[in-house]
Parts: structure tokens; sequence; C-alpha cells
């Protein structure tokens, strides 16, 4: 079993061209797609607010919907306001066969749980056909015996799993509702399934927080025991960060700095590695995120669409990828990056 901590460590940025940072395999390459990279990565380090080709990688929500209330994830703290539902399939389609020719890799989870679609192995599938890298974050409450079949014979080409305990207490500080042995169980289940075949690429997240900072050798023998691939580890980040104090922070803050992306300043809780004023967001400038609606908004930590930049059902996403709104932004994240809504309050580690 390899070891994947993207969270702590930096990549080569041409290691970043050949190998996607979402999956463990080789990218798809044709090119089409190198030509489109290259030319978003050079907009980028130009600082072009309306960025030369298209995204190449998209996280799709194919769903908002989840079982678990996460107290650090805005639909388990209820942050989230908009809607709840599932995405369309035939706009969903639609999406891909605009897209496809300039992505690598469609991550289909957001801000629920993709599993709870009723057509998520089609989504899957209909994306693999297309010659697209696809990826699934999930809770592993809904691998059955029913599903281990489509999830190793849809082409999903990686699955990663955030577990974040080892034992029943410290999985459920963090994944209120969850049930900790029923998960471990699914997981083993697919494992033992999937055999010697490499996909999907099975992968256990763990987000190190106050109350499990100690557990991280015990988590990566839990792994092996139950027959993942890799697993990764995570700094755990808090929404709206700069509106707690450094006593409620506390809770879920690891004492190690190693694993902290935080620490306490004189004026409350801060970024360990402020990110400077000027520095091109990757998420702005290569990848986007299209809601179970066909709302397109920057990245993952725009939890309610506060940046609404159109509809991709309506519009088509290549149209609203360089439109007013989108450049507006990207200027905005260059020059007022402290003062931008959403963005200000980032805690992401952006590369």
């Amino acid at each position: 079993m390899s070891k994947i901590r993207r969270k702590f460590s930096p990549v080569n940025p041409l290691i970043r061209l050949w190998r996607d940072p979402i999956s463990p395999l080789p990218r798809h390459h044709t090119p089409l797609r190198i030509a489109n990279a290259l030319l978003l990565q050079l907009s980028r380090r130009l600082r072009r607010t309306k960025v030369r080709g298209f995204p190449y990688n998209l996280l799709i929500e194919s769903t908002n919907a989840c079982n678990l209330r996460c107290p650090l994830c805005p639909t388990g703290m209820g942050l989230m306001t908009r809607k709840v539902g599932m995405m369309d399939y035939p706009s969903f389609t639609h999406l891909i066969d605009e897209m496809a020719p300039y992505l690598y890799v469609v991550n289909l989870a957001n801000l629920g749980e993709p599993l709870l679609h009723p057509r998520i192995f089609d989504m899957v599938e209909y994306i693999s056909a297309k010659d697209v890298s696809t990826t699934i974050s999930s809770n592993a409450h809904f691998i059955n015996q029913k599903n281990i079949p489509d999830i190793i014979n849809s082409g999903l080409e990686k699955l990663e799993i955030s577990i974040d305990g080892v034992t029943p207490q410290s999985y459920q500080k963090y994944h209120q509702r969850g049930n900790f042995q029923g998960v471990l169980e699914n997981i083993s289940a697919l494992c033992g399934a999937k055999g010697g075949r490499a996909k999907p690429h099975i992968s256990l997240g763990f987000i190190i927080m106050a109350h499990n900072e100690g557990e991280v050798s015990q988590f990566e023998q839990l792994a092996e025991r139950i027959g993942a691939d890799s697993i990764y580890l995570v700094q755990v980040s808090i929404p709206h960060y700069r509106s707690w104090t450094i006593d409620e922070a506390r809770e879920f803050l690891p004492k190690n700095p190693e694993y902290s992306r935080f620490r306490e300043g004189k004026w409350g809780l801060e970024l360990a590695k402020p990110r400077p004023v000027g520095y091109p967001c990757v998420w702005a400038f290569t990848r986007t995120v299209v809601n179970w609606d066909g709302t397109v908004v920057p990245c993952c930590i725009d939890y309610d669409n506060f940046h609404d930049f159109g509809n991709a059902f309506k519009e088509g996403l290549k149209t609203i990828w360089n439109n007013e709104k989108y450049i507006e932004f990207r200027q905005k994240l260059l020059t007022q990056l402290n003062q931008t809504p959403v963005c200000s309050d980032c805690s992401g580690n952006i590369y």
C-alpha cells in the first residue's frame, strides 16, 4: 500500500502536467488536451483574467444530499441554504459532451454523498467512455453487495473514502450519524471483490484533528488491514475561520504544527502560510464546479453559490468560462484577494 500525503508535500509542476493531482494514474493525454492544459497554465502564469483554453478538471456535484452531519462541513453545519437535489442525467450528458475533449478528470462529488444518486454509475460509465478519468469521494455508507460490481466495472479510476478515525468514538466525533463498523465492512468487501484489479484505486482519507492526531500510524495499519491501495492525510479546514475564536478552534486544531494549516495569531486564528495577493489560484484558471442544478461556481469552498457565474445547462460551460462575471472574479482574486467574499476566508492549500 502506498502513502499519499498530497497536502504536505509539494509536487513538481512538470509531474502535475503528466499525472493528475487527484488521480494516481497517468492522465488520458491527447494532443488537444495537452495543448489546452499548457494554454491554461500559461494564462495562469501570465495572470490573464481572460483565460486561453477550457477547464481540464471538473467537480460535478451529482447531489448535495448527505446522510452525515460532519461539524466542519457546510452541509453538516447547516450553512448551505440552497435547495437539495440530484443532477438531471440528460443535462449531465450534454455537459460531458461539451467538455470531454478538454477534460482529464471529473470528480462526481462536492457537498453531498454521490452514491445517493440513482444513476451515479451510469454517469461514471458515460465519462469513462469519453476517455476521461473519473473519481468519487464517498463516506462509504452506501457501498453494498448489489453495487460493488458497478463500482468495479463502471470504469471508475479512483474512490476516495474519508474515515478520520480508528475507533467508533474518534470516527463519530466528526462523522456524526455515521456507522464506523459498517463502513469498515463495506470497504473491506469492496477491496476483497476488487482483487488484483488496478481500478478503482481505493484511497482512504484522514483529516487530522485535535482528537485523532495521535492515530495516524494506527490509521495506516487499518487501511492496510482492510485492503486499501493508499492513504492521504489532510490538514483540517475551518469554514469562515476568521470568525472563530481561538478557543473554538482548539476543539479541532491538532497541536502538532506540521499537521495544521492554522496558527494562533495576535488577533485570532491565522493561516500558517498566508496567501499573498496576486497569487493565481489554481481553481480560477484550470478547473471549476458545476452544481447539481447547473450553477457554475469557482470552487468547492463556495458552498452557497455566492459567486454565481451562470448555468452550464442553459448557457454552456465554454461560454461561461470567460464571461464578464468570471473575468471580473479572476481580476479581484489577483488584486483584492482579502476583500473577495468566500476567497478571503479560504483556508485551502492552493497549488
